[in-house]
């Protein structure tokens, strides 16, 4: 822990010990947030170390499974048409709304 700067000469007692709370509080975040750095550090270096065989090995992330498909088939047709008749309704529904509201 680094020595706490002197308080200035006219200081009272009681802003003393509020400097030095102070700055005991900001050396406990400051100590916290640098063990927090050395462990993220250390996680990086493990999985760097993996190597990329592991990697591709690993299950796809999930916005893989929920991208949409490129394309002009059936699915992508219907999927149009419903999100088409969706974005309707929430039209209609905001203009509800708004008419009731008023």
């Amino acid at each position: 822990m680094s020595p706490a700067p002197a308080p200035a000469p006219d200081a009272s007692a009681s802003e003393v010990r509020q400097s030095r709370r102070e700055t005991e509080l900001l050396q406990r975040r400051i100590d916290k947030l640098s063990k927090l750095l050395t462990e993220q550090e250390e996680q990086i270096r493990t999985l760097a170390m993996r190597g990329e065989e592991e990697f591709e090995a690993a299950p796809a992330p999930i916005y893989n499974a929920v991208k949409p498909t490129l394309g002009t088939d059936e699915g992508s047709e219907k999927r149009r048409a419903v999100m088409s008749q969706l974005f309707q309704a929430n039209l209609e529904l905001r203009e509800t709304v708004n008419r009731t509201a008023s």
